[in-house]
């Protein structure tokens, strides 16, 4: 692989992930427009981007590429996506049957970005570190979750850190494979009592569970939910006003 495919490949990487930040953040700070190549990019290289989301993402909402403080490309995609209520949508996300899931028709609409919020969690520890909230992400769960551990007899779940968590090699069930976690009234009592999958440090294991604890972490030495604590230090600075957020 060249360094043009590299760099290709890392654009389109990124933007799976920018047009939420984006759109808020251009909207607010109305960023210069600079031509492509006057900030050290190729046009034919974002053409190329825009080429490739077309043909797989079929459904983006937008691409808005900010460099050296300037807006070199933005591109919006008009096209009409499919309503909730078609047969379409339902084959679309048969896989996710138990979970709802929001299929926009416009821009300007919220968006629900799934997966990006274990993004905004480790950001917010991030923030809890640097305000002094958390003193570590070496820290083990149990010392901020006490009260889950009180009566756990293994020691191994005992160690699970922070760090465990945010890198997903915490060795916690995998609630993405076992939807019944849903029907639980208390979801981290759920995870933390279930038994673990490996051992802690060892194992990858993409799983909604190791950011759902630290929402739990958060809340507990903010004093504040998750969705408080963000729009305090995370959302409001950024101009993001308009956020759900579920809670269990």
């Amino acid at each position: 692989m060249n360094n043009t495919q590299i760099r290709f490949n890392l654009i389109v990487l990124s933007l799976l992930f920018l047009p939420i930040q984006c759109f808020c953040q251009s909207s607010r700070f109305n960023w210069e427009k600079a031509k492509p190549e006057t900030e050290g990019v190729s046009s034919s290289t974002l053409n190329n981007a825009t080429k490739y989301l077309d043909a797989n993402f079929p459904y983006y909402r937008a691409m808005i590429i900010i460099r050296h403080d300037k807006e070199i490309y933005e591109k919006r995609n008009n096209k009409k996506v499919f309503s909730s209520s078609s047969d379409s949508i339902k084959a679309y996300i048969s896989s996710y049957s138990n979970i709802r899931y929001t299929v926009l028709d416009s821009i300007g609409n919220l968006h629900n970005i799934r997966s990006c919020s274990k993004s905004i969690i480790s950001l917010l520890i991030g923030i809890a570190i640097e305000k002094g909230y958390i003193n570590s992400v070496n820290d083990p769960v149990s010392m901020y979750l006490p009260e889950y551990f009180t009566n756990c007899t293994d020691s191994i779940k005992k160690t699970i850190t922070i760090k465990h968590l945010l890198t997903h090699k915490s060795g916690l069930i995998n609630i993405d494979k076992h939807l019944d976690f849903i029907n639980n009234k208390d979801w981290v009592n759920f995870i933390l009592r279930a038994p673990l999958t490996s051992k802690p440090g060892e194992v990858f294991d993409y799983n909604t569970a190791n950011t759902h604890i630290l929402s739990a972490v958060i809340t507990k030495v903010t004093h504040k939910n998750a969705l408080e604590f963000a729009k305090d230090k995370l959302f409001n600075p950024l101009g993001i006003r308009n956020v759900k957020w579920q809670c269990d």
